[in-house]
């Protein structure tokens, strides 16, 4: 018995999907279990669907559904139910890597630069890098520094899992586009 050497060969597209879907949302939920800094997304989301008619930024079953939950989500104070309206509103995928990439891009490391110096003993400017690690958690509105560590390391692997399978189903699927063209092309 030959073993597939991509393990998406055998998957459908609704599959594949899901399974996006849900590494997606294991890099969003760091973010939205430990800090409010989604909570300005869900506002240009809603601000984005109530302003532009014709653009659906989201595949939830209607623009109603879609406000309706983001504006459930913004007005609870459980994270948990927050993720679950998310996920509810059904956002493109775009959308909300992107949100998450450029927090990673801009914060990851530049905070472990200042949290290394900020735990070496022997550092000088001690309290300069426990300021500039504030200054980050208090702009990705965490209520610790330990929340924040832990988030951005959650989402950081979690991202990287995420675009490594985009990667491998594109690539698939690029073979099997260029398989067709030859085919027809023939």
């Amino acid at each position: 018995m030959a073993v597939s050497a991509n393990p998406d060969e055998n998957l459908t597209g609704g599959q594949i999907e899901q399974i996006l879907n849900t590494l997606l949302y294991t890099v969003l939920q760091p973010i939205i279990l430990r800090s409010n800094i989604f909570d300005s997304q869900i506002v240009y989301a809603l601000s984005f669907i109530s302003k532009n008619k014709k653009r659906k930024i989201s595949i939830a079953n209607s623009r109603e559904d879609s406000i309706d939950f983001l504006a459930k989500a913004l007005l609870t104070e459980d994270p948990y139910e927050k993720l679950e309206l998310v996920k509810k509103a059904k956002l493109e995928r775009s959308m909300i890597y992107v949100f998450a990439k450029n927090i990673l891009d801009y914060h990851y490391d530049q905070f472990f630069k200042w949290y290394e110096k900020f735990l070496d003993v022997d550092a000088v400017d001690r309290q300069s890098c426990k300021r500039r690690i504030d200054v980050i958690r208090s702009t990705l509105q965490c209520d610790r520094r330990s929340d924040l560590y832990v988030m951005l390391n959650e989402a950081h692997d979690a991202l990287e899992h995420y675009t490594a399978y985009v990667s491998d189903v594109v690539n698939q699927y690029v073979r099997l586009c260029s398989q067709q063209a030859k085919f027809f092309v023939k």
